[in-house]
């Protein structure tokens, strides 16, 4: 009788063994399924489903070991790819459309790329490619296939979306030993293509890292000059066209660096722009030319707005304090905007610009006739002032076709009540073309280049008197030496 009951608890307890083996072998074998997951994931992007920056970075360091122990004169190459424009795409199309695109462009770029290439997704619209070579041109070569990629449309949501994409390229050892060094220089690489217009592919040189290295210094440099307000303002005056009168001035930023000497606003407000900077220089220019306004109460005074103080900053708020710090009748000042402005966000900006006409502002859609959209902005926006481009005045007088387009632009803006501004009026010719089109007011190196605010005066004294013919023409001889 106990035999059978040990036999059936022997047999029992080899059946509850055997489950509970299958049970941990079922357990273990779904950890090492999420293990494997989770190293994948940790490995690749979600999105396309490309290595992942972590990931590219343990093959690179792989192959730079690789490239060491073989001394048979091999290459490493990288590569970083950015996809040109892409915000346009999520802002007009949206961002489902925007990771469309992205999913299309990992395809495209992994038909394109030969099977030994590493291709790696490093986030938003950058890729990466890896490849092992041997002879110095793959670089070229590897270039070449990438921007091949973009030559033809991508296809989003039944919609032909035409894509270029900027490249810069590193290559071990040449442009350094290790994977930070590598990626850093493809970087700079990446960056010259885009300062040089985009849709382009450059190998990285020493030239690139001493240019950064030096924007670098301006930007540490402008910082503190912001903060020190060692910056400063000159103005360039406005000339009526019917009085031969200053009726106004243009604030222009300058900034004399203490070894580097004058620094053009195109070397530095780009800077600025790249780091972050932009709100607080917008913010010390309008706070200075409000301060000066005061000391030439029957001038305009011109400011111009970059498009990052409309993203950035609270602009209503900010001449609202300014308007109530410095006592300046609003409708002195003359805010110029360009099309970035218009081009971002337009509901919002055009909310912003109508809260700064009713404080009282005049506006002016500066540089008019560089953009592709300009009339419908005049159509979509109110504005007192049109300044129509430099490009646009010179030469005028031998260029019909332009001479046609201004006065064309002259009676559009008449005929909606806008006041029309000719820049970069350089010689005689030009402001008499003006003035004989119907242009209201001339700005240019002809009448005077940008001065501080302490000539200011006597430049309207002289533009001012009757049959002061003499003391202009010596004005402007000082003004132009």
């Amino acid at each position: 009788f106990i035999l059978p009951l040990v036999m059936m608890g022997l047999v029992g307890a080899g059946m509850l063994t055997w489950v509970m083996i299958g049970r941990l072998k079922r357990a273990s074998s779904e950890l090492e399924n999420r293990e494997e997951l989770s190293r994948h994931q940790a490995l690749h992007d979600a999105l396309s489903g490309l290595p992942n920056r972590h990931h590219f970075v343990e093959r690179l360091q792989d192959a730079l070991d690789g490239l060491i122990q073989s001394r048979n004169n091999g290459r490493v190459v990288v590569a970083y790819i950015d996809v040109d424009r892409f915000k346009d795409v999520n802002d007009t199309m949206g961002h489902q459309a925007g990771d469309a695109l992205i999913m299309a462009v990992a395809q495209r770029l992994s038909v394109t790329l030969t099977p030994s290439d590493f291709l790696a997704r490093f986030g938003g619209d950058e890729f990466a490619v890896l490849r092992r070579a041997v002879s110095a041109d793959a670089a070229e070569e590897l270039a070449q296939r990438l921007r091949s990629a973009f030559e033809d449309a991508f296809d989003v949501y039944g919609q032909h979306v035409r894509m270029t994409a900027s490249i810069g390229i590193a290559m071990a050892p040449d442009h350094g030993a290790s994977p930070q060094e590598l990626m850093r220089h493809a970087d700079i690489a990446l960056y010259q293509g885009k300062n040089q217009g985009r849709d382009r592919a450059m190998l990285f040189c020493a030239e690139m890292a001493a240019e950064v290295e030096q924007r670098r210094e301006i930007e540490l440099d402008l910082e503190g000059a912001i903060q020190s307000n060692a910056l400063h303002l000159h103005y360039q005056p406005l000339i009526s066209c019917n009085s031969g009168k200053v009726t106004g001035v243009a604030a222009l930023l300058r900034w004399r660096h203490p070894t580097r000497g004058d620094l053009s606003p195109a070397m530095f407000v780009p800077v600025a722009e790249e780091a972050g900077l932009m709100p607080a220089l917008g913010t010390f220019v309008l706070t200075r030319a409000f301060e000066e306004a005061k000391l030439w109460p029957d001038l305009e005074v011109a400011i111009n707005l970059s498009p990052v103080q409309f993203r950035h900053v609270d602009l209503v708020d900010l001449l609202k304090n300014l308007l109530k710090d410095h006592d300046v009748d609003p409708s002195r000042i003359v805010l110029e905007v360009t099309e970035g402005v218009l081009m971002e966000s337009t509901e919002r900006n055009r909310q912003i610009l109508d809260a700064v006409r009713e404080l009282g502002f005049k506006i002016a859609l500066d540089d008019f006739g560089t953009g592709y959209s300009s009339l419908r902005y005049l159509c979509d926006f109110r504005f007192d002032k049109i300044k129509i481009d430099r490009a646009f005045v010179t030469g005028i007088h031998e260029r019909k076709r332009a001479m046609t387009i201004i006065q064309s632009v002259v009676t559009l803006g008449r005929g909606l009540g806008m006041d029309i501004v000719a820049e970069g009026v350089e010689t005689e010719a030009e402001a008499s073309v003006m003035r004989l089109i119907g242009v209201t007011e001339l700005q240019g190196f002809f009448f005077s280049h940008a001065v501080p605010s302490a000539k200011i005066a006597e430049l309207v004294d002289a533009f001012g008197r009757p049959a002061a013919d003499a003391d202009t023409a010596r004005v402007r001889r000082e003004q132009r030496a």
